[in-house]
């Protein structure tokens, strides 16, 4: 028994086509919407980095303000205590001064 071959029409084969290529546009389609879910994520991610990005420049800068400051005042700190220091000395000075004056008057 010869099996009779079934002559495939030219209407057929477009309709073949189409209907595989319906189904490659689907799943493109369904790619191309993955591709935009993950770029909204990356997207968010980003505006995350950014706020992050400025929030780390402000502390930076406000700790680069403090440390100026701060070196400012230490300065200041530093001078004073050299005067102090100054001060000191000529009080030493000025009471080895007055113990040979009380000496030399007798009063110690």
């Amino acid at each position: 028994m010869v099996k009779k071959e079934k002559q495939v029409t030219t209407n057929e084969i477009l309709s073949a086509i189409n209907k595989f290529v319906g189904n490659v546009d689907q799943r493109f389609n369904a790619v191309d919407e993955c591709f935009k879910s993950v770029d909204r994520r990356f997207n968010a991610v980003d505006r995350r980095f950014d706020d992050l990005d400025k929030k780390i420049e402000e502390v930076r800068r406000e700790l680069q303000l403090q440390i100026s400051e701060n070196t400012r005042a230490i300065a200041e700190l530093s001078e004073q205590i050299r005067s102090i220091l100054g001060y000191a000395k000529e009080i030493a000075i000025l009471m080895a001064r007055v113990s040979v004056i009380e000496k030399k008057i007798g009063i110690k």
